[in-house]
């Protein structure tokens, strides 16, 4: 196998950045874990069941990506322009998928908006109060023995 160029890794992590940012379909989601497991493994992993939302395009992308961390020991945001600044807001857009957070409960409130809706679900009268607009109760989604229970922190 030829080892992956640093040309076709930016090209990958843009695209999936792009992909990520769109807001649309169950791809976009995969595509921010894929970017933010391999900016901070420590913090986000990938659902590598989730690679099967991609279409062959942006499942190269997703090789590519990885690929490009491994072989050329580069970050994925030090290979755009203005990289530190996208994945902030990626981080931001997709805190729900960080590790702490993945396994707690959709609020049963607001089922997973962080919103609170007047009696017709016609206008936002402010945050979930149940959640305070977090979008996920401090339970832990699979209860077990061992589980740790987070302390869930709203985002800034």
């Amino acid at each position: 196998m030829e080892r992956i160029t640093s040309e076709q890794y930016a090209k990958s992590v843009l695209s999936l950045l792009k992909l990520a940012r769109s807001g649309g379909g169950s791809a976009t989601g995969a595509a921010a874990q894929i970017l933010l497991s391999t900016y901070n493994g420590s913090h986000w992993h990938v659902d590598l069941t989730d690679l099967c939302h991609f279409d062959p395009e942006h499942y190269q992308d997703a090789l590519n990506v990885i690929r490009g961390r491994v072989e050329l020991y580069k970050e994925p945001h030090s290979v755009i322009a203005d990289g530190n600044s996208h994945f902030r807001a990626l981080w931001d857009d997709w805190y729900l998928f960080h590790v702490g957070n993945r396994n707690l409960r959709i609020c049963p409130e607001c089922e997973d908006s962080g919103k609170e809706w007047d009696s017709e679900w016609t206008h936002v009268i402010g945050p979930c109060r149940r959640c305070d607009g977090a979008r996920r109760v401090n339970q832990p989604r699979f209860e077990h023995s061992r589980n740790i229970k987070n302390k869930f922190e709203k985002p800034e």
